[in-house]
């Protein structure tokens, strides 16, 4: 089964992406007895900003899953500034494989989304709440996988990007054309035999009127063993930087999170570091 289109690249995102930044978290969860068939899972989020005045920022969400009836409460959270937002789905409809999707927020803005997925395909349309906006995206799969993703505006077609990409367990490559055609992602990923390190690599190509490269990244993670691992990677950009991460599962649902971006042009002065503590 395909991943859908916002996950095309995942295995190579995951290993240049996740973990990397510079904030300072200290997350909680907790989950309380079944509620009509399932538990009320919370999450509490409390951020560390060295503003004006040093200060802790909370947030707190919650979801629950109605297993028999396939209603879900995906998100309901209360954000640092006072707005709330909240997702629900419904998962067992007359039609095998389709979801249906509702999103808003305090500040009355909101989508409609319905996807469908099956062992070859996985289809998504999402429509604003004023009907004005519509983005559409459909992956499929068959030995390798195709995709490719829409936006319309006010009818008018804003933005459009096509994918191609093959993989198995051991490795990935992927081309994407984006921006109308007029940008490429090129991306790959490689598991080492025998050995715990897995590469990954993102290159940007402008193929405008004015080709040229543009950011480009590389990166690995190397797992010490099932508590602890290692990520690094090079971004090759206007600002390049090394930036390095580190996990490991202290104690039972106690996960910490370390991580360091040090601009090459001055590491020492402008160097930059991150904590995520997450307990539950």
């Amino acid at each position: 089964m395909p991943s859908k289109y916002g996950d095309f690249s995942k295995c190579v995102s995951d290993i240049l992406s996740d973990d990397y930044g510079t904030k300072k978290v200290v997350k909680s969860k907790f989950s309380t007895e079944p509620v009509y068939g399932g538990a009320i899972n919370f999450t509490m989020e409390n951020t560390y900003k060295p503003v004006d005045k040093t200060a802790l920022f909370g947030k707190l969400s919650a979801k629950w899953k109605h297993k028999s009836s396939g209603f879900n409460v995906d998100k309901l959270a209360l954000n640092t500034n006072g707005s709330v937002n909240g997702e629900m789905s419904i998962s067992k409809l007359p039609l095998p494989g389709a979801t249906l999707k509702f999103a808003g927020t305090s500040a009355k803005t909101g989508d409609v989304t319905c996807e469908f997925k099956n062992n070859f395909n996985y289809t998504i349309v999402k429509v604003n709440n004023k009907m004005n906006t519509t983005l559409s995206s459909v992956a499929a799969s068959n030995g390798g996988t195709i995709g490719g993703q829409l936006a319309v505006a006010d009818g008018k077609l804003k933005s459009y990007e096509f994918a191609v990409g093959y993989g198995t367990s051991a490795y990935f490559a992927s081309m994407r054309s984006f921006e109308k055609m007029a940008k490429l992602a090129l991306a790959g990923m490689y598991k080492i035999p025998a050995q715990p390190v897995t590469m990954a690599a993102e290159l940007a190509l402008d193929v405008s009127s004015d080709a040229k490269m543009g950011d480009a990244s590389l990166g690995m993670i190397y797992k010490l063993n099932d508590k602890a691992s290692i990520k690094a990677k090079y971004v090759s950009s206007k600002d390049s930087t090394v930036e390095a991460a580190a996990s490991y599962n202290c104690l039972s649902k106690v996960d910490l999170l370390l991580s360091l971006a040090l601009p090459i042009q001055s590491p020492t002065d402008k160097y930059k570091t991150g904590c995520s503590l997450t307990l539950g």
